[in-house]
């Protein structure tokens, strides 16, 4: 069953909160005419340059924090979809931005002390199908091996044929990791 869940009326956070509409004295300066669908960065500094919409392609979904990052936010939390688009100048060279991206946000006190061992995954392959995973670790750190482990998907959405809907369970397995312990294959 795949329906759409977005966030309900006493969930969402102020549309014209500043965190939305904003200058920074770094050259930051971003914009929000359309509340929760589009946002336009402009950016000026020394020889970076950058001019950017992001718009939505999905509406945003209340993933919630699984069990064990229930610290991170405890007011709320969703993620959506976008697509970006405009261009990047840097020492001189301009680069045309035409790409696929995904946002969280989350909001309420961060009590954080001891966040589950874990990780989102994204895969953005157009605006019809998309995912998150949320996956953690239950284990105690002093008794977790971190490597050679499966971990359960304890939140996320799966988007496909434009309709999004909470994934119910699933796994994360790292197979691959750098030198730096980094994952650089993992298998949900």
């Amino acid at each position: 069953d795949f329906t759409a869940q977005p966030l309900a009326p006493e969930d969402q956070i102020p549309l014209r909160s500043k965190v939305f509409e904003f200058s920074t004295p770094g050259g930051l300066t971003v914009r929000n005419p359309e509340p929760m669908q589009r946002f336009e960065f402009d950016y000026k500094n020394g020889p970076c340059q950058a001019e950017l919409v992001w718009d939505a392609f999905m509406e945003p979904f209340d993933t919630g924090l699984a069990k064990g990052w229930d610290e991170w936010g405890e007011g709320g939390h969703y993620e959506q979809c976008a697509r970006v688009t405009g261009q990047l100048t840097l020492d001189g060279e301009r680069y045309d931005i035409d790409c696929l991206a995904g946002r969280d946000r989350s909001w309420g006190p961060h009590n954080i002390k001891g966040i589950a061992r874990g990780g989102f995954t994204w895969g953005i392959a157009s605006p019809e199908h998309a995912f998150l995973s949320q996956a953690t670790s239950l284990t105690p750190p002093h008794e977790d091996p971190f490597f050679g482990t499966t971990e359960e998907i304890r939140a996320g959405w799966y988007r496909r044929d434009g309709h999004t809907a909470r994934i119910i369970s699933g796994t994360r397995r790292v197979v691959e990791r750098g030198t730096d312990g980094e994952p650089t294959r993992v298998v949900l």
